[in-house]
């Protein structure tokens, strides 16, 4: 875990450097950060997740390419339980759907 420790000072401006409200004409303000140590590492994690996306939508074109190989020989429900799970994973259908609709259409939908 790392943390800093940042102090402001400023003269009658309403606020510190640190962005904290002071009282009267001046004012010395601290504030202290916690920060994750895996927040410190963006470009891995960036790098990390990309690979994950790659790998998802790789296995998406996968999962298509075999239900379009299998053409004729699946029928429409062979070739929706292939595939639904592959969708499911790859994409957040509740989030999309509610996007779709907007928010207060949503809300108004029963369970």
């Amino acid at each position: 875990m790392v943390i800093a420790v940042g102090i402001g000072f400023c003269l009658g401006l309403g606020l510190s450097a640190t962005g904290l409200p002071m009282t009267g004409q001046s004012a010395l303000a601290a504030d202290i950060y916690v920060q994750d140590p895996a927040d410190l590492v963006p470009a891995e994690r960036a790098a990390d997740e990309k690979l994950a996306a790659q790998a998802r939508i790789e296995q998406l074109n996968e999962a298509l390419l075999s239900a379009m190989a299998a053409g004729d020989s699946l029928d429409y429900a062979a070739r929706y339980d292939s595939l639904a799970p592959v969708v499911e994973e790859t994409y957040n259908l509740p989030l999309m759907a509610q996007l779709s609709i907007g928010r207060s259409a949503w809300n108004a939908l029963d369970d």
